[in-house]
């Protein structure tokens, strides 16, 4: 499927991902690239939305990412304290910047903070995190690791259409990704991007104050 075909670009939610220009193979990310993660979730049984977990390398100048590591718990019941502990296997001893959740999982941040994990609310403006994605795509800024579980999170993002109710809609794999790039402060400045003014007035505060040596993450969920 020709996912650059102009019928296609018009029902598709992600039309700007393109497997041939955005699958990479992987490959060590250089030691000073910032690590961002993100978590979804899901419903916790076999049936439904499954929990799903995306690690994020970026450039220090923010005009570049990588998505290297993923997971996404098919077929199998999950709790909170399941995936928690799933995602602290997965990071092992990568320190990310910031690590954010789906925010109405009162659970899983009470589980996370009792054990030091710090999290932070996850920008759930589906909009926004769509318009974000579709510009990092666009401008080629974000890869995806050539890896069996993250052709998952390919296939959501080739197949996931605007028309279809969000209760149906098979991308909680996307979901992670939005929650992961959403608060990143990507550097657009120079692509003529006009995103939700207030967030992205927040994102460039953000960048010239993590340049600044000043930017301390605000953990407390």
């Amino acid at each position: 499927v020709f996912v650059g075909h102009p019928d296609l670009r018009r029902i598709l939610m992600y039309p700007e991902f393109n497997r041939v220009r955005h699958l990479v193979k992987d490959h060590k990310l250089p030691k000073d690239w910032l690590i961002y993660g993100g978590v979804d979730i899901g419903s916790g049984g076999l049936k439904g939305h499954p929990a799903a977990i995306v690690f994020v390398g970026v450039k220090p100048n923010f005009k570049e990412g990588r998505v290297f590591l993923g997971w996404r718990g098919d077929r199998i019941n999950t709790t909170a304290g399941d995936i928690l502990r799933k995602f602290q296997e997965m990071k092992g001893d990568m320190k990310p910047i910031a690590q954010f959740y789906d925010w109405q999982s009162k659970d899983f941040f009470t589980i996370a903070s009792r054990v030091g994990e710090p999290f932070q609310p996850a920008e759930k403006n589906h909009d926004f995190g769509e318009g974000v994605l579709n510009v990092l795509f666009k401008n080629d800024m974000l890869k995806i690791y050539d890896s069996d579980e993250l052709k998952k999170l390919c296939q959501e993002l080739e197949q996931v259409r605007k028309s279809t109710m969000k209760i149906k809609a098979k991308d909680d794999f996307i979901d992670a990704l939005r929650y992961a790039c959403a608060k990143i402060p990507w550097d657009f400045t120079n692509l003529g991007v006009k995103l939700e003014k207030r967030l992205e007035e927040d994102k460039r505060s953000d960048r010239q104050k993590f340049y600044d040596g000043e930017k301390k993450e605000d953990n407390d969920g």
